[in-house]
């Protein structure tokens, strides 16, 4: 009989542990942009629509939220191309 090792995710990349949702605010939102903490511990979310950046616990089994921070009023910046002028 061969028995499988775990799995075991490469450098550099994780696994999803568990699901739940990015925002405690209402409405519409649209997770972003995920960066880890450099020891591992936390994750941070950014949140489209709410404009809010979530905490992650990552040190137990199941991710705990410990914190939303909500951004004010954010200014999208959004890049035009402009025709050379003749």
């Amino acid at each position: 009989m061969i028995r499988r090792r775990p799995s075991i995710p490469a450098p550099g990349s994780f696994r999803v542990r568990a699901a739940g949702p990015a925002s405690q605010s209402g409405g519409q939102n649209l997770p972003a942009q995920l960066t880890l903490s450099d020891d591992g511990r936390f994750a941070y979310l950014a949140n489209h629509g709410p404009d809010t950046i979530a905490v992650f616990d990552l040190t137990t089994d199941t991710p705990i939220v410990v914190g939303e921070y909500g951004l004010g009023t954010v200014r999208r910046i959004t890049s035009t191309r402009r025709s050379p002028v003749a």
